[in-house]
């Protein structure tokens, strides 16, 4: 496939699906297995896609379209929950800057160990996606 095509939008959905790396459908399926929002029947396709990469073979027409509409899926809920997280941290920081403005230590604290939690819900979401 040529790269040129992709960039054009004159790329074949075989050829688009071809061009996501064994890896990141890796992580398609891990997430699949996680969230439960794919079938297992996307799942298995999404495994055969990931094969068929790995010795170089491009996969059907129909395993193409499904694997992309899975594809899209996935980048949109981890665009979703990325956000998501990012904006409790948001959150929770203004609230740290507002009670740092009226003292009160147990407070503060609960809102600091609030935050770590959300730094390291966000770490491992950017991780694992």
């Amino acid at each position: 496939m040529k790269y040129t095509n992709l960039i054009s939008g004159t790329a074949t959905r075989v050829e688009r699906c071809a061009f996501i790396t064994c890896s990141e459908w890796e992580k398609v399926i891990v997430w699949g297995h996680e969230t439960g929002f794919l079938t297992s029947k996307e799942v298995d396709i999404c495994r055969s896609i990931s094969s068929k990469k790995s010795i170089d073979k491009e996969p059907s027409y129909k395993q193409a379209y499904t694997g992309l509409k899975v594809y899209d899926k996935y980048l949109f809920y981890k665009k979703v929950a990325r956000s998501l997280v990012e904006k409790q941290i948001e959150i929770a920081e203004s609230k740290l800057q507002e009670l740092r403005q009226n003292p009160g230590i147990s407070a503060e604290d609960y809102v600091k160990e609030d935050l770590g939690d959300l730094e390291a819900t966000l770490s491992r979401i950017s991780h694992r996606l």
